[in-house]
This record gives C-alpha cells, structure tokens and sequence, in this order.
C-alpha cells in the first residue's frame, strides 16, 4: 500500500484524525514524494473511503459522504464486491446520520424560537426543567446566541447539583457549557467525562466522545 495511506491508517487507529486527514488529502493531491506515481484505482478507491472516515469523525459528514459516494463509483468499476459492500453499508450509516443531524436542526429551531416560558411549567419536576434548559441552551448555541446558551446551560448545571441521581442532567449540561465556553471546554469535557465513566452509560459515554472530538480534546487514559 502507499506510504501515504499506510500513514493515515495508522493515525486513524491512533484517534489522530486531522492528521489523518492531511495524509489523505496529500496522497489524493499526488503530492509529496510520490507525486509523479498516481494512485491506482483501487488505491484511489482506499483513500477516499479512509478520508471519508477521517472527515466523518471530525465533523464534516456532508463531505464524507461525497468521498464515500466516489469510491463506490471506483468499486464498482473494479468489481470489488467485499470493498462495494462495506462502502455501501457506510454510505447508509453517513445518510442516516444525516437525516437524524437534520431533524435535530429543524427541532433545535422551534426550540430557539420559543420563549423559555412556553417550555417550563410551575409543577415541572427539577430534573425535568434541567433538560428543558439545557435543551434550550443548545438551541440558542445552535443560532449563535452564545450569551444565552452559557447562562442557560449553567442554570440547568445548578438545578441538576441540587438533585439527587443527577448525573444524566449534570452530564449534558457540561457538555452544553463546553460549547458555550470554548476556552474552558476541556475542563468542562472532563468534567462530564468522569461523571459519565461512573455510570457505565454508553449514551452518555457516546456523547462527550463525540463533543469531545468536536472540540478537539483529547482525554489520558485513566491510571490506576
């Protein structure tokens, strides 16, 4: 295999995906010391579905998809079935994803749109208030209202610590504040992070995996 894709497999694996990436976008580009060697087809077709794995991890499904998509094309033209197969099960995983990101984009709109009063009612149960604020409170990040996406998260942080069995609530509210306070999200990150540990939750565990990916934050493991 190419030096490149040998490289950026082993970045994947590693959980460095920017750099990943970046081998990537150089194999495909035909650049560094290879550059006079293109890619094979087959390559080409590895390449891109690696990026689409890199690019997919940082956030960027939307353009994923688009590379998924070409190394189907590729694929297929080989007769690679085993590669068409996994290529085509990822493409499903990508657009189901997608479907899923653009519901919760158009609910994250009313919910931005709604006054917060509309949302909490007087014999609402603490922890149930604390999701709505904190649903609220990415909502409003959603829409660019940061101000408002910090205060509301930290009040849903506050009414969680004043309940009992709160790790849920506590867990999502640092998570909300983590993308409401940039400079402070790892700290916030690994705060949700240790809460979540406890729990054995792989919903929650998930979730700050991925808002930590997001935020470019990388966690030590645990020693013991």
């Amino acid at each position: 295999m190419n030096q490149a894709l040998l490289d950026a497999v082993a970045h994947l694996r590693a959980g460095r995906d920017a750099d990943a990436l970046a081998a990537l976008n150089a194999a495909l580009a035909r650049e560094g010391s290879e550059a006079d060697e293109p890619l094979s087809d087959a390559l080409t077709a590895r390449a891109r579905g690696l990026r689409a794995q890199a690019l997919d991890r940082l956030g960027r499904p939307e353009e994923a998809l688009l590379d998924v998509d070409a190394a189907i094309r590729l694929a297929r033209s080989l007769g690679d079935t085993k590669g068409l197969q996994e290529l085509r099960g990822f493409s499903g995983q990508l657009r189901a994803g997608l479907a899923v990101e653009a519901q919760r984009r158009a609910e994250s709109e009313t919910t931005a749109a709604a006054p917060l009063r509309s949302l909490l009612s007087e014999e609402m149960p603490p922890l149930e208030r604390a999701m709505v604020l904190i649903r609220k409170a990415d909502a409003e990040l959603d829409a660019g209202r940061v101000a408002a996406g910090r205060f509301l998260a930290a009040r849903a942080l506050d009414v969680a610590k004043a309940e009992p069995e709160s790790t849920r609530e506590q867990v999502y509210a640092w998570l909300a504040l983590a993308r409401a306070e940039p400079d402070r999200a790892s700290q916030h990150l690994h705060d949700a992070r240790d809460l979540a540990d406890r729990t054995n939750n792989e919903a929650m565990i998930t979730a700050v995996a991925h808002a930590a990916r997001a935020a470019g934050v990388t966690f030590e493991p645990y020693t013991f």
